[in-house]
């Protein structure tokens, strides 16, 4: 399986909102929906950075004008043994875990 292909650019307002609120105060101009590309559903998640421990902060969004953040608990999932791969999306995200999904894909470009 292959990430979601969808790709959002950061809103400069919301941008600097989860500046604020995020562990690094750094923050990507655009984001890559991280859920598998099989998602059910209209929204897309776009990691943005920590928040607290156990606690992330996502770019979320649906259709052109419809994007906001959401501030969700890490999954608790993790990979068959020997080697235990925590997951790296949120409690309870639609589709597969990481670790069952393949590389990201690279980012679109601009001509």
């Amino acid at each position: 399986m292959t990430r979601c292909p969808h790709w959002r650019r950061v809103p400069p307002g919301l941008a600097d909102e989860a500046r604020a609120r995020t562990a690094s105060g750094c923050v990507d101009a655009a984001e890559q929906c991280q859920l598998a590309a099989s998602h059910a559903g209209s929204e897309h998640y776009g990691f943005l950075d920590e928040t607290d421990r156990g606690t992330a902060l996502w770019l979320r969004w649906s259709g052109a004008d419809q994007v906001s953040l959401a501030a969700r608990t890490d999954c608790p999932g993790t990979g068959p043994l020997p080697h235990g791969d925590a997951c790296c999306l949120f409690a309870g995200h639609p589709g597969p875990h990481t670790w069952e999904d393949g590389p990201p894909a690279e980012p679109p470009t601009h001509h």
